[in-house]
């Protein structure tokens, strides 16, 4: 049903509004405004009335009109620009014309991950986002009874004062321990503790990369890792990510004509593939980046969360890795999300430099979570959460899967992962992620559109949906809206198929 025009606000037409219909007066609103803006009535660049102004005119709630705007720009039609009021969004050009180009257009994929958070809070939208766990799920209640015992104790003073950049002493040796059981050898001087595994990445990339310089990263990559590289204005080389992690062969020839510094992987459960690279991968990768002079910064956000399969050796723990490899890893994954700690391995000749890169960024990570964590680790607590995750998530991740092969349209390949809290999914198609983030909010789901996971444009369409915030009880619901979503997708013509 088209909406009738009755009268216009600061040069925009107002909707008249079908009070008799089920249709909602802050759907038809928003289905007048795209209308307008799909058909260039409104241009780039344009100002959308004031939300007050055009309730008025409309005899709605002002919040009708709000959350109509904010629907346009979960959809990437609008954006608001401060005192300027809310504009139709202008074309943005690509943030990258090949993998050897600069990543200019930090600001562009920032609001993709913006958009996604945005659209997962929105009332009645199953989020299939979250890429951690529940509080209850994980080791958040032991942590907060170390946490209780710490700030009660008789020794909490000794936590209300500087420390070294570095950290805490008490938890570099844990965290020292702690990677040794997994095969790492790491005295505790050679651990920074960071805000993190994301500032762990962003520290090497700004104390390991020359300005301009370029760094390997895996195509797709993890986002975080992407906009640490452009906030360090480094020149990505991409290599595919396949079947076994990161295509060796393109990373000889990229090291042999490119000559980059730093190797940027995550070999296992590779987020969003969740591929895991090999241990015969693993070693010749060691040996590539050894023979071409490279060094290698290794994420590895979760490796106790397999659910299939043996595990695989990080690569910081193989024969020869020490002086290679730099071993980034957060906490909030795969033990207590929200903690905002994590680690850094550091080779002993990068240290100083790591150092003085953490000092410059903050003087250091908070002394009272730095304490609980460190008696989180010295009582075992981190085994006893690696058991409940897995308890938890194995018969999620099935139910998952199995409601995903019901629902989902046929061109749509689901890439299974041994282990992790993410799913990735792909199709010969090309959609706008605009129209992605569009039937997202009109089925009631979020998912992370594929496009924020790329140095430059994919050609495919693809998305990675994450359970780890997801009820049971959501599950199936949870596919059947992103089932339906795509498939508006395909029959309305917005993704077609690729050519050959």
């Amino acid at each position: 049903m088209d909406l009738a025009v009755t009268t216009s606000v600061d040069g925009v037409f107002a909707p008249k509004l079908d009070r008799t219909t089920t249709e909602s007066l802050r759907e038809q609103i928003r289905r007048h405004l795209a209308g307008l803006i799909e058909s260039r009535k409104l241009p780039p660049g344009a100002p959308l009335p004031p939300v007050r102004a055009l309730a008025a005119v409309l005899g709605v709630n002002p919040m009708t009109v709000a959350k109509a705007y904010r629907e346009l720009a979960v959809a990437g039609l609008v954006e608001g620009r401060g005192r300027s009021g809310t504009r139709v969004r202008t074309a943005r050009s690509s943030p990258a014309s090949s993998h050897r180009g600069l990543l200019r257009d930090r600001h562009a994929r920032v609001s993709t991950s913006e958009r996604l958070f945005e659209l997962a809070r929105a009332p009645n939208v199953i989020a299939l986002t979250g890429n951690y766990p529940r509080p209850e799920d994980s080791g958040a209640p032991e942590f907060q009874a170390c946490m209780a015992e710490l700030v009660s104790g008789a020794l909490a003073t000794n936590y209300f004062r500087y420390d070294p950049p570095a950290g805490r002493r008490e938890l570099q040796e844990s965290v020292s321990g702690f990677v040794a059981s997994s095969g790492i050898v790491c005295p505790p001087g050679r651990v920074i503790i960071t805000a993190g595994g994301q500032q762990a990445i962003d520290l090497v990339l700004r104390s390991v990369g020359q300005r301009g310089g370029g760094v390997v990263v895996e195509r797709p990559a993890y986002f975080g890792m992407l906009n640490a590289v452009r906030s360090a204005a480094l020149r990505a080389y991409e290599v595919p990510v396949g079947p076994a992690g990161m295509d060796l062969d393109i990373l000889e020839s990229v090291l042999e004509q490119q000559r980059p510094r730093l190797i940027c992987v995550n070999p296992t459960f590779h987020n969003p593939t969740g591929t895991t690279m090999p241990l015969e991968n693993r070693r010749r990768l060691l040996s590539l980046a050894r023979q071409h002079g490279a060094l290698i910064l290794e994420d590895d956000h979760c490796p106790e969360l397999r659910f299939d399969g043996e595990q695989v050796p990080a690569l910081a723990a193989l024969e020869g890795a020490a002086d290679l490899v730099f071993y980034a890893r957060g906490f909030g994954k795969a033990f207590v999300p929200g903690v905002r700690l994590g680690f850094l391995l550091v080779p002993v000749s990068h240290l100083r430099p790591l150092l003085a890169t953490k000092a410059a960024a903050d003087l250091q990570s908070t002394a009272l979570m730095q304490g609980a964590l460190a008696r989180f680790f010295a009582r075992g607590h981190h085994r006893t959460a690696t058991d409940r995750l897995l308890a938890a998530y194995a018969p999620r991740r099935e139910q998952l899967l199995r409601a995903l092969a019901d629902c989902l349209p046929q061109a749509m390949r689901v890439h299974e992962s041994a282990g992790g809290l993410s799913l990735w999914l792909t199709m010969d198609r090309a959609a706008p992620t605009s129209e992605l983030y569009y039937c997202a909010a009109s089925h009631g789901v979020a998912f992370a559109s594929g496009e924020a996971f790329y140095a430059r444009p994919p050609a495919e369409l693809a998305l990675r949906i994450s359970f780890g915030l997801t009820p049971p009880k959501q599950m199936a619901e949870a596919a059947e809206r992103l089932g339906n979503s795509l498939r508006d997708l395909l029959e309305r013509g917005i993704a077609p198929p690729l050519p050959v």
